[in-house]
């Protein structure tokens, strides 16, 4: 069995203009397509960026265009490699702060230890003293 994989590609016309999401098999394909349809200077961008037709490419980035003709930069959707290698990096921290955290709990229950002993000799020690004050 045959699979095969398409994936969402931008096509972008000779003025910068986002023309086209559409679906192919490979970059070289949908270049070609963007090419043949918008022009020689037209191109394909993998579908990376939340846009649709109507937006804007200008100088290696792509803009949303709002009604107002606002531009804002169009948000970036990260790969699931990428998401994968934030996760870890995000679990990695987390590890370091829940050992830290750990770390700082027994430092805190050996202090309250010494505490512990310490009111303890002191209360012996007042135990001592009253019986001397009785006897």
């Amino acid at each position: 069995m045959i699979v095969e994989l398409s994936k969402p590609f931008i096509l972008i016309d000779e003025t910068g203009l986002v023309q086209n999401i559409a679906l192919f098999l490979n970059y070289e394909e949908a270049n070609v397509v963007a090419r043949t349809v918008y022009g020689n200077n037209a191109l394909a961008l993998e579908y990376r960026y939340l846009v649709q037709e109507g937006d804007i490419y200008r100088n290696g980035t792509l803009y949303n265009k709002l009604e107002d003709g606002t531009e804002l930069p169009a948000q970036y959707i990260p790969t699931q490699d990428e998401q994968i290698n934030l996760l870890q990096n995000k679990n990695l921290i987390l590890e370091d702060q829940l050992t830290s955290t750990q770390t700082a709990l027994a430092e805190q229950y050996e202090a309250n230890q010494i505490l512990e002993q310490e009111v303890t000799n002191t209360q012996l020690a007042l135990t001592e003293l009253y019986e001397k004050m009785e006897a």
